[in-house]
């Protein structure tokens, strides 16, 4: 969401400035990475990110760790100049969303300029394809193929694709587990599975096969799925 957000306003909206402050795992989590950074070339001046990682590489010289209330005044501090028109915008596990609530009221941001987009599993969406009255095998095989090795486990019909993987010690990517960042992303080279939902894929991904692992139910006994 902050993504289409940030696009927007720096499109429509030439005297505006935008900063994401963006929190993940490690380098390889970052999810628009390199369109990111064409951003920051494109609107130099309008446009800055801050990274900040729990596990950085070793020539990493910004903020490291999880999100805290010291680390976020801190940066805030950095930012451009904040006044009565800024507008603050958070997207995120709910703890994290808490901390940046928290820290934005402390430093005297009025509530009614914090937005908040929730990262909650099981919400409805238009895109929503599955019905959940329907019945069929108790569990299906599926082939998880990732970083050049292939997995094979049982997923049972009251598990996703991504949370079977997980309890099998599959080193399977993910974030939000609920169908929005797009971490768990996979194209399905054969067999078919039905989504919850399937919010982060544009309509181009889904027509190609893309699926989102954390909202999959493997159909049939020959789902296959390539990851990264």
């Amino acid at each position: 969401p902050l993504m289409s957000l940030t696009k927007s306003i720096l499109y429509k909206e030439p005297q505006s400035k935008v900063s994401l402050v963006y929190a993940n795992e490690d380098e390889a989590n970052i999810i628009f990475k390199k369109g990111l950074e064409e951003l920051e070339s494109q609107y130099q001046g309008r446009f800055s990110v801050v990274h900040v990682l729990n596990n950085p590489p070793a020539n990493y010289h910004g903020y490291k760790g999880w999100l805290t209330k010291d680390k976020i005044e801190t940066i805030l501090k950095e930012l451009p100049a904040q006044g009565a028109h800024t507008e603050y915008f958070t997207c995120g596990p709910g703890p994290m969303m808490d901390i940046v609530v928290e820290t934005l009221k402390s430093q005297g941001v009025n509530e009614d300029k914090i937005r908040l987009e929730s990262f909650e599993a099981g919400k409805t969406s238009p895109k929503e394809i599955i019905d959940a009255g329907e019945e069929g095998p108790s569990a299906h095989p599926v082939k998880i193929i990732l970083d050049g090795e292939e997995y094979s486990f049982e997923v049972p019909a009251d598990k996703t694709i991504l949370e079977q993987g997980l309890d099998q010690d599959i080193d399977m990517p993910y974030s939000c587990q609920s169908g929005l960042c797009t971490a768990c992303r996979g194209k399905l080279l054969s067999g078919s599975v039905k989504m919850t939902q399937y919010d982060g894929l544009s309509e181009e991904e889904y027509d190609e096969g893309y699926v989102l692992c954390c909202q999959a139910h493997p159909e049939t006994d020959d789902v296959a799925i390539e990851i990264g």
